[in-house]
Parts: structure tokens; sequence; C-alpha cells
């Protein structure tokens, strides 16, 4: 009593008081029955009344500040109730449930501590709407780390002491505005803020995919909470919000990989491919090639998963990537591009050419060997009228008498040519093994 005039001096004799007096009720309560989960529920409602006037104490308009987002009155009596609810909840746990809903208020105590007033006053300064509203949501105020620190320490432990996922799930907000209270106590601009909790939204979802069962719940509560906040800090970036695409889209293809997840690599690329085109948006590129050629990609892998599913030809599922970039890149070149759309032409022909030569797929060496020659012939075609006319034609018998030479050193006869160019052309694969004499004589006797 006599310490109820002093703010000072009942703040701490109340957060020592509330766990004794917890304590000894629970030593009072039954292990079950009617009466334990009456006493219970008689001190639930005095408890949060309680720390909730003690979170608010130290101001004479107190009627005027009853709502949570405005309890900003000062740190020591937000920690002091965030203390007598845990502490109240830790000596309940034979009712579950009235411990769980008590830890679920000093969760919400120590979300909302503090309103906007207590940002940075450069945080808000320099936010646009979108960023503004993200930190409305997040208050991430340098004043209540500790409460933050305090709150989230204690949930974890009674999480895992527990083995309660509901108390993990009531952490995970707690988790997120405590991920952004450090980086603004160290420095971080809207633009750190937003990769940080992108970060955590990462690392949570991956938690969430591969880590227990009964951490599914809560890692995918805390991705949830930290990806809106995250992305709507970086959104006003442009630049940085390009390449959190394509690092995230970089992180789920590598994921999709290594876990052989198609649906997840490729909406891993399809999401990389949005960051590259806002990439080249920015640096005004309207090379049509480039802008196609993360589409090819991504359709080639599909031909690659395509011919492993099934029988299908490689004019189906090789060509059409090569042709979606070679035609543009050549009529690019035509348009008097610069000299690496004749590059890119010809060197995604040439690996064509030697994919399908070994492995024996007409689609991609026929199309990249002629791709080749538009290539050649597009670049050679502002010197064609300074070379004589007679040049073209010794150019032209000297690749006859070698085709004539390399055809009669491999032993095939001009009809076998082709028939064999035929047979790759119709993707028929590699000729079979050819079978020495004796080899056939003994298969014969047998």
């Amino acid at each position: 009593a006599a310490a109820a005039g002093s703010t000072d001096v009942a703040l701490p004799i109340a957060a020592l008081a509330a766990p004794l007096i917890g304590l000894h009720l629970r030593g009072l309560l039954p292990a079950g029955g009617v009466a334990g989960v009456s006493v219970a529920t008689l001190a639930v409602p005095v408890g949060v009344a309680t720390s909730s006037l003690l979170a608010v104490s130290g101001s004479a308009d107190l009627p005027a500040r009853w709502l949570p987002p405005v309890l900003d009155g000062g740190t020591l009596p937000v920690v002091v109730a965030v203390v007598a609810l845990l502490g109240m909840a830790a000596t309940l746990d034979v009712v579950r449930p009235v411990a769980d809903l008590i830890r679920g208020v000093a969760a919400a105590i120590a979300i909302m501590a503090v309103g906007v007033s207590a940002l940075p006053d450069g945080l808000l300064a320099s936010a646009s709407g979108t960023q503004e509203a993200a930190l409305v949501a997040l208050r991430p105020a340098p004043s209540v780390l500790i409460v933050l620190a305090l709150a989230t320490s204690w949930l974890t432990i009674d999480a895992v002491r527990l083995r309660s996922r509901v108390l993990a799930t009531i952490a995970a907000p707690v988790v997120v505005r405590l991920t952004a209270t450090i980086v603004v106590v160290s420095g971080g601009g809207l633009t750190e803020l937003g990769i940080a909790l992108l970060a955590l939204t990462l690392v949570s979802a991956a938690v969430a995919r591969v880590g227990p069962a009964s951490l599914s719940l809560p890692a995918s509560v805390t991705a949830g909470l930290s990806a809106i906040p995250g992305w709507a800090l970086i959104a006003a970036t442009p630049q940085v919000r390009a390449w959190v695409l394509i690092g995230v889209g970089a992180l789920l293809i590598a994921v999709g990989l290594a876990r052989r997840q198609v649906l997840v690599g490729h909406l891993g690329a399809g999401v990389a491919t949005v960051g590259i085109w806002l990439l080249l948006d920015l640096h005004a590129v309207t090379a049509i090639d480039l802008w196609l050629l993360p589409v090819a990609v991504q359709l080639a892998a599909l031909g690659v998963a395509a011919r492993r599913g099934g029988d299908l030809s490689s004019w189906v599922t090789d060509v059409p990537p090569l042709l979606l970039v070679a035609v543009p890149a050549v009529a690019e070149r035509l348009a008097d591009g610069p000299g690496y759309h004749a590059v890119l032409a010809g060197g995604l022909a040439l690996l064509a050419i030697i994919d399908g030569g070994a492995n024996g797929r007409g689609g991609p060496l026929v199309t990249g060997i002629g791709v080749v020659l538009v290539v050649m012939v597009v670049e050679t075609v502002a010197f064609a009228a300074l070379v004589p006319t007679w040049a073209w034609f010794g150019v032209a018998g000297v690749v006859l008498i070698g085709a004539a030479v390399l055809i009669e050193r491999q032993g095939m006869s001009a009809s076998r040519a082709v028939e064999r160019l035929k047979d790759l052309v119709r993707d028929d694969g590699p000729p079979p093994p050819a079978r020495s004499a004796a080899g056939a004589s003994s298969t014969d006797q047998k």
C-alpha cells in the first residue's frame, strides 16, 4: 500500500509479485477438476488487467492511454507487463489453455508496445506511402528492443520446454518485429530492413518445407508475416527489387534442383525472369533476343524433362528454344544492331550442334548448322561485293573435295551418306555399332 503511490517502487514489486502469486496459485490447484479451472479462470482477468495497467502507468492521462498501439509511456512499464504475464503463465501451466492465453496477451503487448512516434526521424522522413505503411505495421523502435528480446527468449524457452506448437506460433510475430528492430538499431535503412525481412521469409519458408513437422506452422506464419512488409519496403527501389527477385528465383531453382522438384524449379525460373526483365527495363534495353533469352532457357529445361518422360522428337523439344532467340538476334543484327547479337545467335547454335552431334539428335544439329550459316552470311554480306566471283567457286570446290575425301576415309558411299543424313534429320539417333566379320560369323553359327 505504501508503494502504490510511487510508480518506480510499484513496478518492480509487481514484477516480482505476479510470478510468486501464480506459483502459490499453482500449488493450490489440484491436478484437475472444476475447482482448478475456476481458480485459474478467475486469476486470468485479474493478471491481465493488472499487467495492462502497469504497462500504461506513470502517465497522468491514464484513461486516454488504454489502446495498446499507444503504449509508449516508457520501456520499463512494458517490460513489467510482459514479465508479469509470462511469469504468471509459467506458473499456471497445469491449465494449458489459460497459460497460453496469458502468453498471447504478453506477446500482443510486446508487439504493440510503442507507436510510430518512437521510430527514428530519418526512417519515416525517407519513406514513401507503401514503406510508411510497412513501418506502421512493424514499428521497429529501438526503445523496445529489450522487451522484444525478452519476450522472444521467454516464449521460445516455454515452447521448447512444453513442446508446444501453439507457443511457437505465438512467438512468430514477436520474432518478425525483433528482427526489424535489430536492423534499425544497427543503423540499417529501409532497403536493408526490407532485405532482412525477405531473408527471414526465405529461411522460415525453408524451415517450414524441410524442417520438423512441429515447426511447419510457426515457420509458415513467420514467413507470411515478414514477406509482406519486406516486399513493401523494397518495392519503392526498382533496382533492389529486381535483384531481390533474381536472388529469390535463383534460390528456388537451387532448391528445385537439389530436391528434384520440377514445379519449384520452374517457379524460381519465372521469378528470376521477372527480375531480369525489370533490370532490362531499367537499363532501357530494347533488344528482343535478350528479353526472350530467359524464356528460351526455361523452354530448353522443359524440353530436357519432356525427353526424359517420353519419346519426343528433338525437333519439338530443342529447336523452338534455339529459334526463339536466334531469329530475333539475326534480325537485330540485320537492323544494324551491335555485334553481340551475332555472337549470341552463333554461340547458341554451336551449343546446339555439339549437343545434337554428341547425342544423335537431328533437330538441334541441323538447325544449329543452319543458324551458323545464316550468321556467317549476315556477317560477311558487307564484304561479299569485294570478293571476286571466281573465289566463291574455288571455295565451293575445296569444300566438295574435302567432303569426298572424308567420305572415302570413312568407307561410306555417297548413297549411304545421304541415307545417314536422312536418318539424322528424322531424329533416329546414332547408328548401331558395326559388327566385325568374326563376330557376325560366330553369331550366325549360334
